[in-house]
């Protein structure tokens, strides 16, 4: 039998204003992830049996090699559970049907002389290239695409919940 090769993709961004129980409590509403991440089109949550449902669009640019790869339909679509919940520290998650994938969202509290908190937030992916795919996948642009593609999408999150702990802030300042 032949041995998946997989891959781990990892990121890692500070979030500065937000506490550690807001950054948890927002990324583990799972639907909402389709405001930050522009690739995924559809995004349920069961909250008794932990799954959920995923649609992820390829990227324009790649559908000319994912059809190359004789991969089908340009979108990706999986249901996974979550595995461990650890608020406020940890989510960890793995498909049960559809594209095999998992991971795993981390926030850590960084000591800083800064007033408000500052969390470290770093998400960790891992999925196996399927055969038919892997000149595609492992080719270093396509990895980085994927990469940079992720921070984007923390990036974006970090900024809506920077936005809005800023605004709470002021709201609470001008209360005073």
């Amino acid at each position: 039998k032949e041995v998946a090769l997989r891959v781990s993709p990892s990121a890692r961004v500070l979030i500065r204003g937000p506490t550690r129980s807001t950054l948890y409590d927002a990324y583990a509403e799972l639907p909402r992830m389709v405001e930050w991440s522009p690739l995924l089109s559809h995004v349920t949550f069961d909250i008794e049996t932990r799954r959920s449902t995923w649609d992820l669009r390829v990227p324009r640019p790649l559908h000319w090699l994912w059809a190359a790869a004789n991969m089908g339909a340009p979108t990706v679509t999986w249901t996974a559970v979550n595995l461990v919940e650890e608020p406020p520290c940890l989510l960890r998650w793995k498909s049960c049907s559809g594209y095999e994938n998992e991971g795993e969202v981390t926030f850590e509290a960084v000591a800083s002389t800064e007033p408000w908190p500052v969390t470290n937030m770093t998400l960790c992916l891992s999925y196996p290239l399927p055969r038919m795919a892997r000149p595609l996948l492992q080719n270093r642009a396509v990895q980085g695409f994927i990469k940079k593609t992720m921070r984007s999408t923390m990036l974006t999150f970090a900024g809506v919940m920077e936005s809005k702990a800023a605004a709470a802030m002021e709201s609470a300042a001008a209360a005073r």
